[in-house]
């Protein structure tokens, strides 16, 4: 993405590589063998939550998403989504339906569907990439269709989590 080489001369940024690039929907919590906290899984809980989305995402249909505009949470910089709202409507099912999974300060109205780009290494030249972030605001990045959501487990034992798909949701 060129927005990431861009941004990669200041010294606080950190881009993602692609293959990490992904449009959160609802964060489900850390697997575990014996869940202890809130904020845990258990292993054997995981069919049941394949189980409860695929029963509450029959009969989703296919939707049009725009990645566009540059902002910052934070501890990442962003590409905002615009899809009229379906992927919010999507959380809020998910969050309703689906035992096991976690909440979090940042669902219903606190939700905020992007696509994550790079990530902050430290502080340093951090006005020089707000300044750039102005400059660069209102980039737009395309738009594709969403015909999928992928269930993923995410392994948080290197620099950036490795991605594994455990089921894909399919959409009419």
């Amino acid at each position: 993405m060129d927005i990431q080489k861009r941004l990669s001369v200041i010294s606080c940024v950190d881009p993602f590589p692609k293959d990490y690039f992904h449009i959160t929907v609802k964060g489900g919590g850390f697997i575990v063998e014996t869940k202890k906290s809130n904020d845990e899984i258990s292993r054997e809980n995981v069919a049941e939550i394949v189980k409860q989305a695929d029963k509450s995402l029959i009969g989703m249909k296919a939707f049009k998403i725009s990645l566009k505009r540059l902002n910052i949470f934070p501890d990442v910089v962003f590409a905002e989504v615009h899809d009229d709202g379906k992927i919010r409507e999507v959380h809020k099912l998910l969050k309703e339906r689906v035992n096991f999974l976690r909440s979090s300060k940042f669902e219903g109205d606190s939700f905020v569907p992007h696509l994550s780009i790079c990530g902050f290494k430290n502080e340093k030249e951090f006005n020089k990439l707000l300044k750039a972030l102005e400059k660069l605001r209102n980039t737009a990045f395309g738009s594709f269709y969403v015909n999928s959501l992928d269930l993923i487990i995410a392994n948080l034992n290197h620099k950036y989590p490795v991605l594994e798909t455990v089921r894909t949701f399919k959409f009419l």
